[in-house]
């Protein structure tokens, strides 16, 4: 078996078995409201399962083994990136701002479809690299500029959508927490400025293990607003069961007898409005988690705050 084989193996394997774990992570917490982006990670999943099989697939014929690998490659990356994008639309109660965000994800699918066909339209007109020992499209600088250019529009999309959302949010910390967990698409940005630099340098295998890498990344990132607002808003309750522990001992404190403290009420009195302020608000962050994380179909009517 070659070396670039045997590495390329390692590396699917190595970011693979994270990325599934997500997707299934994922799945467990919305088991019950599934909805468009849940569908769009399965389907990511999918196209990576076929990518896997085409890492480990041994066929006489080894250009079906790299157009296994190629196709499904842009496939992940988009059903990933529509996924994240359709996070976004349900929690948006903004009617014009969803339609638009409609239209951006059929821009998708079409970059998508155009990345594809420009790919199996430079390797067919090719036929030197299907007899190679290990067969391997030469891509253009046209394919590293196209690939450049649509990844960073479609990240920079998926940067600021949710930032006009976020900026209405009353609340700064959750603004800024569920602003930072959303900004996690830039890492897709970095791996994939990484991946087309190396295509633009014809620099060989290692443009198919960057594509692996930037396959799983780009899995993983889409599953983080899921499965991170679901801490966020476990951690919430918890500390908010530790709060109302707090305030009920504090009743029981305050009632034990006549002689009392008279400033035990007053301490009392004080600790229940200081739970009543934190109740409101981790209520306010138990219902933005719930948007993120379960979908919510209230959510399309304008429920969220």
């Amino acid at each position: 078996m070659p070396r670039q084989l045997r590495e390329i193996e390692v590396i699917t394997l190595i970011f693979a078995i994270p990325a599934v774990l997500s997707v299934v992570t994922r799945v467990g917490l919305r088991r019950k409201r599934l909805w468009a982006d849940d569908i769009w990670a399965l389907v990511s999943l999918l196209a990576l399962v076929v990518q896997i099989v085409g890492v480990f697939i041994y066929t006489p014929i080894g250009a079906i083994r790299y157009y296994m690998m190629a196709i499904t490659f842009y496939v992940v990356i988009w059903t990933a990136r529509l996924s994240l994008l359709f996070s976004i639309i349900r929690i948006d109660p903004h009617k014009t701002r969803r339609k638009c965000l409609y239209v951006l994800a059929a821009l998708y699918v079409i970059a998508c479809l155009l990345l594809i066909t420009q790919l199996l339209y430079l390797c067919q007109h090719e036929s030197q690299w299907k007899t190679m020992p290990t067969p391997q499209c030469h891509l253009t600088l046209a394919v590293g500029i196209a690939q450049l250019t649509t990844d960073i529009l479609a990240d920079g999309t998926l940067l600021v959508a949710p930032m006009l959302l976020f900026r209405e949010l009353h609340d700064r910390r959750m603004r800024l927490r569920l602003s930072a967990i959303f900004s996690t698409c830039v890492i897709t940005t970095i791996v994939s400025i990484v991946h087309a630099s190396l295509v633009l340098s014809n620099a060989g295998p290692a443009v198919a293990y960057a594509g692996v890498v930037e396959d799983c990344t780009s899995l993983i990132v889409c599953n983080i607003p899921v499965i991170a607002t679901a801490i966020v808003r476990q951690h919430t309750q918890f500390s908010f069961n530790k709060r109302t522990t707090f305030v009920i001992s504090t009743i029981a404190f305050g009632r034990r007898g006549r002689g009392s403290n008279p400033n035990e009420n007053a301490t009392f009195g004080s600790s229940l409005g200081t739970e009543s302020a934190l109740s409101n608000k981790e209520a306010l962050t138990s219902k933005l988690g719930e948007n993120v994380s379960t979908f919510d179909n209230s959510t399309s009517k304008g429920d969220i705050p």
